[in-house]
């Protein structure tokens, strides 16, 4: 007796998923209503429209934006997007943030003075990625630094800051875990002042790639002081003994488990 083959069924999207979907689709034509969504849905719908490039340079989107925020929400990815000054001010609301996300690909247009004020009003702030953006130099640094004292992972990488900066964030900071300051004009001075008697004893993530100003000396600093260290990349800085500084690594950071760097032939 033959049996018949069934073929496995697609799960059927609820009504609610079906409903999210369709306002994110068409969230222009609820404009003024979508302020009274629970905030569960808002969230749903926010995520999916700031996956979408076509919302860049909306004039109308910051409207949108704000009838969606809400006070609790705690996560929010705005690389994908133009974000401006108006944007940023939407979300002065959201006090219990602690995940952001704007890292600039060329499509950004937010000032300083935007961003300081931003992270004035982001005291549970935990996670920030900000690569690549210019207008992040050493006074928004300070500002965050200040405000978000419990900051435990910053991508900076590519941004307009100097020592200054980062001592600031010593100064103020000393639960931070991941670090990424390549490409910055952060020194060896500025690392060695921020890590410094175990400063930052948590610290289990720092890349430094293309600080070129970055030594020999600064890297043993590292490894003597960040005993969690697990990730350290230092690709195209001022290293002269390589041999040395791999043997002191692989000696002294026993949790190590990626390691990357220039190799001079």
């Amino acid at each position: 007796m033959s049996t018949l083959k069934t073929t496995p069924r697609r799960p059927i999207s609820s009504l609610v998923s079906l409903s999210i979907e369709y306002v994110a689709k068409n969230v222009f034509s609820y404009a003024g209503y979508l302020k009274f969504l629970p905030p569960y849905m808002k969230e749903k719908i926010l995520q999916r429209l700031v996956r979408k490039s076509t919302f860049s340079g909306n004039l109308e989107f910051n409207k949108i934006l704000e009838e969606l925020i809400h006070p609790n929400l705690k996560c929010i990815d705005f690389s994908s997007i133009s974000v401006n000054d108006d944007t940023l001010n939407a979300m002065n609301v959201c006090s219990m943030l602690t995940d952001l996300n704007l890292r600039n690909f060329g499509i950004h247009e937010y000032t300083s003075e935007g961003l300081t004020k931003l992270f004035e009003q982001m005291p549970k702030l935990l996670v920030l990625d900000i690569s690549h953006c210019e207008k992040f130099n050493d006074c928004v640094l300070e500002t965050l630094s200040i405000h978000c004292t419990n900051i435990s992972e910053l991508h900076c990488e590519g941004c307009n800051i100097t020592d200054n900066g980062i001592i600031a964030l010593a100064q103020h900071n000393s639960v931070i875990k991941c670090l990424t300051i390549s490409n910055t004009d952060v020194t060896g001075k500025g690392i060695s002042e921020a890590i410094k008697d175990e400063n930052w004893p948590y610290l289990h993530e720092l890349r430094l790639d293309n600080c070129t100003k970055v030594d020999d000396n600064v890297l043993k600093m590292v490894i003597e002081n960040c005993p969690k260290i697990e990730i350290l990349t230092f690709y195209n800085c001022a290293i002269t003994d390589q041999t040395t500084i791999f043997q002191d690594i692989t000696n002294t950071c026993k949790k190590l488990k990626q390691l990357y760097w220039t190799i001079s032939w």
